[in-house]
């Protein structure tokens, strides 16, 4: 009896720190565009794993909030992708970086050793959207937490480079403003981080940097179910779509589709991202820092490789092969 009633209680605290973790990264991603609640909860959830060395016993709770709230974040988020909007050759333009960004980091991942699982996090959350991204690919591929968080923590890294430097490229090479949007919303991994830094430039770049973005976010909607299948099918397991992939995808057509459901969108917004947040938040609480350490900085310089060559890659292409677009 005593057992249980322990359990009991290590299991609703376990709950409860990975939900304050999510609420105050909830609260500071309402301050500032950088600053994404994903990677501050996990950023939040390994410092508090690490500082009282899992002394608290909050393994149950741990896993009760990665069990669920990831499932529902999931398949909320489904109800933000957007899939109108452009012309035909703007979407090309938009995918194109994108497919280089994950193909680059698929490769260079085969050339620094990391495995399927950290390859797959790192591709999808540079060229998609971030931590979002790999939130949602994580337990599609049953990534290890230590994986997760590692491409979270790349991921953001690189973000955070390109918010400093961005504007600073902008000026040293006295970028057209179209071409300046155009790069941030292709090649940064988080909207926040496109907000941020076209509003630099004006309005005009704030809008077309964020339409690109969104229809980078869009393509989650293709790539999940893609991602899922070919795990599965190369894993050799039968092929089982959770529920919470089925209502993602459906949810997406759904939205896109029915004119009154877009009025609805804002309210979704805030349970996907919280859910996501707490879940990832769990994923911190049960890492240990030296198990990312081990790791090394291996993510880092593939990411960095990948996206540095992207970023020249459109700007030569926007200098000398579509200087009128």
């Amino acid at each position: 009896m005593g057992n249980a009633i322990e359990e009991r209680d290590n299991a609703i605290t376990g709950v409860l720190v990975s939900v304050v973790i999510a609420m105050i990264a909830f609260l500071l991603s309402n301050l500032h565009r950088a600053l994404d609640s994903l990677v501050v909860s996990i950023i939040i959830g390994i410092l508090f794993r690490n500082i009282f060395d899992n002394r608290l016993g909050l393994e149950r709770g741990i896993s009760l909030v990665i069990r669920y709230a990831i499932p529902i974040g999931i398949a909320s988020y489904g109800t933000q992708l957007t899939f109108k909007g452009g012309t035909f050759i703007f979407w090309l333009q938009a995918l194109i970086p994108l497919l280089l960004l994950f193909s680059l980091t698929i490769v260079f991942s085969r050339i620094f050793g990391l495995t399927q699982n950290l390859r797959l996090l790192l591709a999808s959350g540079l060229s998609i959207c971030g931590a979002s991204a790999i939130a949602i690919v994580s337990p599609l591929i049953k990534a290890k937490d230590e994986e997760t968080s590692i491409a979270v923590i790349s991921i953001t890294a690189v973000g955070l480079i390109g918010v400093l430097f961005y504007p600073m490229i902008m000026d040293w090479f006295k970028i057209p403003e179209r071409v300046f949007a155009f790069l941030t919303g292709a090649t940064l991994p988080m909207l926040g981080q496109v907000e941020l830094v076209s509003a630099t430039a004006g309005k005009a770049a704030f809008m077309l940097a964020t339409q690109i973005k969104l229809l980078r976010i869009a393509t989650l909607g293709i790539f999940i179910p893609i991602i899922f299948y070919l795990y599965r099918k190369e894993d050799g397991k039968k092929l089982y779509l959770p529920w919470y992939i089925i209502v993602f995808v459906v949810s997406a057509i759904a939205f896109n589709l029915i004119g009154y459901l877009h009025s609805i969108r804002g309210y979704i917004e805030p349970i996907s991202r919280f859910s996501l947040s707490a879940g990832i938040a769990a994923i911190g609480l049960s890492v240990n820092l030296e198990s990312i350490m081990e790791i090394g900085p291996k993510p880092l310089i593939v990411h960095l490789i990948s996206w540095i060559i992207v970023v020249f890659l459109v700007l030569t292409a926007f200098q000398y092969i579509l200087p009128n677009i």
